[in-house]
């Protein structure tokens, strides 16, 4: 009996000793494990954090400085445009306020009506009709070069179409809306163009038509027709200099 609980006794002892064994192995390796998780974490974070890469913070800097001198660059490219449409617009103002001062009927013949003629001439004078234009269009400034472009075509196909107090600014208003919609993406409808004119709408319709035949339909410029005509208007804003 002795010998029994002896053999019990220790058979128990060897049982808690390897539970024992177990566990300390068990709490090594969750040490270690957690060592190594930490230690990642670390190197980890160390590789995240700018200062640990050199020059960073002065990398950081090259794009602010970028931005600052593409909005200058901006703004300098605005600037000289708008100098240049200003040029643009005026010149075209110029150039029909000569070209009213100077109209006269065709040698030998009477001045005839046109479809472009008022009954009396408007109370507001081509130079402001035409910034009115600019204005409210909203258009490019290369449709004013047109604009000329398809007064001078118009009229060296139809001598007898003169632009004077009584038609510059149908034949202005007309030009401005067949270049704003053959050059612009986006354009407003006719009504619109006739409120900002002073014309019904009918009266648009019927002269668009009409400017339309008397050109051919052509309404196609060339670049160096267009260059041409842009370096005229230019230097009829600024005298006798370029732009």
């Amino acid at each position: 009996m002795a010998a029994q609980l002896a053999q019990v006794t220790c058979r128990g002892r060897r049982t808690r000793l390897a539970s024992s064994r177990r566990n300390e192995k068990r709490s090594h390796r969750s040490r270690s494990l957690r060592q190594t998780t930490t230690e990642d974490t670390e190197v980890c974070c160390a590789a995240q954090t700018p200062q640990a890469v050199p020059g960073v913070h002065r990398l950081a800097q090259l794009p602010a400085v970028e931005q600052q001198c593409s909005v200058n660059l901006v703004l300098e490219a605005e600037a000289l445009v708008t100098e240049v449409d200003d040029r643009v617009v005026r010149g075209l103002a110029a150039v029909l306020e000569r070209l009213v001062s100077g109209a006269k009927a065709p040698q030998g013949a009477a001045q005839a009506l046109t479809k472009f003629h008022g009954v009396r001439a408007p109370g507001i004078g081509i130079g402001e009709y035409v910034m009115r234009i600019r204005k409210f269009f909203h258009c490019s400034v290369e449709c004013f070069v047109l604009a000329l472009v398809y007064i001078d075509r118009m009229t060296k196909k139809h001598p007898d179409i003169v632009v004077g107090h009584l038609t510059c600014h149908r034949i202005v208003l007309c030009s401005m809306m067949l270049s704003a919609k053959f050059q612009d993406d986006v354009f407003y409808k006719n009504t619109f163009y006739g409120k900002v004119g002073g014309l019904a709408l009918a009266e648009v319709n019927a002269l668009e038509k009409h400017m339309l035949q008397m050109m051919d339909y052509r309404l196609h410029v060339m670049p160096e027709e267009f260059e041409l005509y842009r370096s005229l208007l230019c230097k009829a804003a600024e005298g006798a200099g370029a732009c």
